[in-house]
């Protein structure tokens, strides 16, 4: 779903490599939170509570895509420059 929600985003876009990199930090951040939240799980809920390990790391991915999504934000000046070099 994510990956099909990013595509049209990109296909939509007036910068489409702007936006390429703008989703790839969006997905690489919701990826990278959801790993870190599986680090809690067994801290949190102990080892037989998979709803509550689901939780777990449906919230740490759910805050990585809003932290990747911030940064991708905060750089939008320089990620329009990035997609101006000519490098390939």
């Amino acid at each position: 779903m994510t990956a099909s929600l990013a595509t049209y985003e990109i296909l939509n876009a007036e910068n489409k490599p702007k936006e390429a990199v703008k989703q790839g930090m969006q997905i690489g951040g919701t990826v990278a939170g959801g790993w870190l939240a599986g680090f809690a799980v067994v801290p949190l809920c102990g080892p037989g509570a998979p709803l509550c390990a689901l939780a777990v790391v449906l919230a740490g991915s759910i805050g990585g895509g809003m932290v990747g999504a911030a940064v991708a934000d905060n750089l939008d000046d320089e990620i329009e420059e990035f997609t101006k070099w000519e490098i390939f």
